[in-house]
């Protein structure tokens, strides 16, 4: 089962993961974690010779679950699908919703009877898909950062939604753990009571920097909110000061301008609209789902 083995230590280099040992002598099934990425794997044997078997859970690239025989070769098999928003009228939505649950149903069956999804999940048929435990909000701004990292195509997605769209410009660095610091606002309030600046605390969930084709590096202040979030007291003006007061930081990559963004689902957006307006830019949670898995899990729970 070398090759086989090879192979999935292949599909997995990126993760450097690999089946271990132990389980190869045996051809005893197993599970490996890491971080949000959880991959079951078992062995069998049809008529076309011995195998294994994987199903790989992810939160940021979604679903993947295949067969790899003895000689290397592998075969791709079908694997629960996410919900994805094509539509906004109600009965088509309804109508999908109902589709790719009768589809997770039967892929469901199959890979149970296949041997997954033993004890080892607490898995749930939902009402628009099959899902484990809705992902947090850290998870998403993990996916978010992972996403803006890896996927240029995503980033460029993302980039053509602000004043940055012209600006052919690459992923430089970025932190989704939520960096902060001490910073200075004078609220409209205070400025007619004659009140001077006072010093806040305030934090961005996920800063990311790009470099254009001149060098010059802007930043993102992205501000990501759950659909039962809510702001704190001055928050989405805070975003905004923060990142001026950022400028040319050494410890932010010395960018040189910025864009807030707000991504939150449309019902929260809806409720909060008047906060949600002093963001630079709104992007909803169902258009970021259909590049981001953790995004559309997030919604089926809503």
């Amino acid at each position: 089962m070398k090759a086989a083995a090879d192979r999935f230590k292949e599909n997995f280099s990126k993760f450097r993961l690999r089946i271990p040992e132990r389980n190869l002598i045996e051809r005893s099934p197993g599970i490996i974690t890491l971080n949000s990425r959880v991959v079951e794997f078992l062995f069998g044997r049809d008529s076309c010779g011995e195998y294994i078997e994987y199903y790989a859970v992810s939160r940021f690239s979604g679903d993947s679950h295949a067969r790899i025989y003895e000689d290397g070769k592998m075969l791709e098999l079908e694997a629960l699908r996410p919900y994805t928003v094509t539509t906004n009228r109600q009965p088509d939505l309804e109508k999908s919703k109902q589709q790719t649950r009768k589809i997770n149903e039967r892929i469901l069956a199959e890979l149970k009877t296949a041997g997954f999804f033993g004890k080892i999940y607490n898995i749930s048929i939902l009402g628009i898909g099959v899902d484990m435990n809705p992902p947090t909000e850290k998870d998403l701004d993990q996916a978010l950062e992972y996403a803006l990292a890896n996927d240029k195509r995503f980033a460029a997605w993302l980039l053509d939604k602000t004043k940055f769209a012209d600006r052919h410009a690459n992923y430089l660095w970025s932190r989704a753990d939520h960096p902060w610091g001490t910073i200075e606002y004078q609220s409209a309030e205070d400025a007619k009571a004659g009140v001077g600046p006072k010093q806040y605390q305030s934090e961005t969930d996920v800063l990311v920097v790009f470099s254009d084709e001149n060098n010059q590096r802007f930043a993102l202040h992205i501000e990501n909110k759950l659909e039962n979030g809510h702001f704190t007291e001055l928050q989405p003006e805070l975003y905004k000061a923060r990142a001026e007061q950022w400028i040319g930081n050494e410890k932010y990559m010395s960018y040189t301008d910025f864009e807030t963004v707000l991504i939150a689902p449309q019902a929260f957006y809806d409720r909060n609209c008047e906060d949600a307006e002093k963001f630079d830019r709104y992007v909803p949670y169902e258009q970021v789902g259909n590049f981001i898995a953790d995004f559309r899990r997030r919604l089926t729970h809503a």
